[in-house]
């Protein structure tokens, strides 16, 4: 986290020769005491709000408000760049808290590597919000924060480093209607109308002219209705039949062998009657190609229960790559 060289906000610059190293010292010191640095962290793990368990999704829609005055309040462009980390990095700690049994204290320094991408989130709203906030910043903010925001869920979403954790679009997951936009655009787009949103009241609350709050209020409200607008629009699909689905999941056990034991166990005792039986994921920790006799333990199981199963393998082949796939 860049916090040397708070000088730029106001302090005094660093000293040369001998003084270099308790100057550099004394500098990060002075960027740990700046409140306002401490608040736009706060601000993002306000988000872990809108997530389960507390599933107070319809906050997404306002609460990314008070980080975004709080980059655009930046004495400098590199202030407002570290105050996006920060809250990236309150917004990545809370919303992935449940990793805290897998990686500890860990998990602070992978939230603060992933949230490098905010900066360009913090540069954004710098060069769009800060006063004054005319109508041509206030237009070029909600089209810049949210691409700026999506290409950060973009970049963490990279397969290689976990898949697409903490994206804002999920937090509707409850919400058919907004929803209907991930039949357009994906999650992405989901994510995109609840920046477009949030960066459309933060201009209401900036600016001091009419038309930019005019402006920005617009596109606040044709965000929020875009999703109702394009689940009206679109036709329902014809329902041909209904299916039950069971979910198996054994909960955390390290071993694979208990995982496939306790998901067999569950899968010929409770989910029997089921049209599709779905385990969960890394549920088969073996690989079906190089070891046979797991695959027919499966394809009998299905057999006598009368139903498909749809299974996770995450398993390491004989040449040691790795091995995932549904199954």
């Amino acid at each position: 986290m860049p916090l040397k060289g708070a000088g730029e906000a106001g302090g005094a610059p660093e000293a040369s020769g001998d003084n270099t190293a308790p100057a550099a010292s004394g500098g990060r010191l002075k960027s740990l005491r700046q409140p306002a640095r401490y608040a736009v962290l706060a601000a993002g793990a306000l988000q872990l709000l809108e997530f389960p368990d507390p599933n107070l999704e319809l906050l997404a829609w306002v609460g990314l408000v008070p980080g975004l005055m709080l980059m655009a309040a930046a004495p400098t462009r590199r202030e407002a760049v570290v105050r996006g980390w920060w809250f990236g990095t309150g917004y990545l700690a809370a919303t992935m808290y449940w990793l805290i049994p897998n990686l500890g204290p860990g998990l602070l320094v992978v939230a603060i590597g992933w949230a490098s991408c905010g900066q360009g989130t913090g540069l954004a709203v710098w060069a769009t919000l800060r006063p004054p906030v005319t109508a041509a910043r206030a237009a070029a903010a909600l089209a810049l924060v949210p691409s700026a925001w999506l290409m950060t869920e973009w970049v963490r979403s990279w397969q290689g480093i976990g898949g697409p954790w903490s994206v804002l679009g999920a937090s509707q997951w409850q919400h058919p209607v907004i929803l209907a936009l991930a039949a357009v655009g994906g999650v992405w787009l989901v994510s995109f109308a609840l920046v477009a949103a949030n960066t459309g009241i933060a201009v209401a609350m900036l600016a001091r002219s009419l038309v930019p709050r005019l402006i920005g209020g617009a596109v606040a409200l044709v965000a929020i209705v875009a999703g109702p607008t394009a689940f009206a629009l679109t036709a329902p699909s014809p329902a041909t039949g209904t299916v039950t689905v069971a979910l198996v999941q054994p909960g955390v056990l390290a071993s694979a062998a208990q995982r496939l034991t306790v998901s067999e166990r569950l899968t010929a005792g409770r989910a029997r009657h089921a049209g599709l039986i779905v385990w969960g994921e890394s549920s088969v920790g073996y690989d079906l190609d190089s070891d046979p006799a797991v695959l027919h333990r499966l394809e009998a199981l299905s057999a006598s229960v009368g139903t498909q199963i749809l299974a996770s393998q995450d398993a390491v082949s004989p040449t040691g790559a790795k091995s995932r796939w549904p199954c």
